[in-house]
């Protein structure tokens, strides 16, 4: 099967890269130094299965992705101008392969002041996951709403440590397209606008889990972590339609998550999805 040779490729990547990380960064993905001026800052390798049972579509539910991704930066004039750039891909089975890209130069001539040029993650989608991290691989189906990195200008000033703000002018569809960003501690909003329609963002980050809510012309949407131990957090995630005033969307479950201290990091979980109509178990690691 397809699936089964991406297995294979995921397999042998893992082990390469398990090790680099037990050999020279002690089980560290991240700040792995090629070199006095490009750092790979990101590495990740990530397995991700579900199983359906006792519903009316469980069938449907089941399903297997793996993500591999790096990202690194380089600096042409150390702490002042660099280029950062990453590269994922999703396999995802019975699915179209998902690619994710970014190449941005970063000018940062003071501390709580950047310029960003090139194709990168827009005010707005900096509220979703990184795609080179592990939560972009369980991203919610709120965060999944938030639209993906675009070409464009962005320029972040933060006024104190707790309170910034970014601007940025990015291309979709060939418009160009306002976005706004606001945070203050561990609180963001942002949003942009496109044909006279706001599509607008929230999120709350505490420890070990957050509320995030989008809305658009058509739908809201929320979703949470919320922490019930060191081990186990709850979540729920929903969407509300507006136009057919119901739910099209409806999750939730419990995730119980394995030591942080290992090399293999991630979870089991156990949730209803009432697009499936029923009871999935996932299992979920990456380094």
């Amino acid at each position: 099967m397809l699936f089964t040779k991406y297995f294979k490729h995921f397999f042998c990547v893992f082990l390469l890269i398990s090790s680099i990380l037990t050999e020279s960064c002690h089980a560290q993905i991240e700040n792995i130094s090629i070199g006095e001026e490009v750092t790979m800052d990101r590495l990740y390798a990530g397995l991700l299965s579900t199983t359906g049972f006792f519903g009316e579509e469980s069938g449907n539910s089941n399903l297997s992705s793996i993500q591999l991704g790096a990202r690194i930066h380089h600096w042409i004039v150390p702490g002042k101008l660099k280029i950062r750039s990453f590269g994922v891909v999703q396999f995802i089975e019975n699915r179209d392969t998902k690619y994710f890209k970014n190449y941005e130069v970063i000018f940062t001539p003071k501390e709580n002041f950047a310029v960003h040029l090139g194709s990168m993650a827009t005010p707005t989608t900096e509220l979703r996951p990184n795609p080179v991290t592990w939560q972009s691989q369980v991203v919610t189906n709120a965060e999944r709403l938030i639209p993906g990195g675009k070409p464009g200008l962005k320029i972040r000033y933060d006024f104190t440590n707790n309170l910034g703000l970014t601007l940025g002018i990015h291309n979709s569809e060939n418009k160009a397209t306002p976005h706004l960003k606001i945070s203050y501690k561990q609180f963001e909003v942002s949003g942009f606008l496109k044909d006279d329609k706001l599509f607008s963002a929230a999120k709350l980050r505490y420890q070990n889990g957050y509320l995030i809510a989008t809305k658009s012309d058509n739908s809201i949407a929320i979703s949470s972590i919320i922490p019930y131990s060191k081990e186990y957090r709850f979540y729920i995630d929903l969407s509300y339609s507006k136009e057919g005033q119901d739910l099209t969307f409806g999750e939730f479950g419990f995730r119980r998550y394995f030591p942080t201290d290992h090399l293999i990091k991630g979870f089991l979980s156990l949730n209803y999805n009432s697009r499936f109509k029923g009871i999935q178990g996932g299992l979920f690691i990456h380094i």
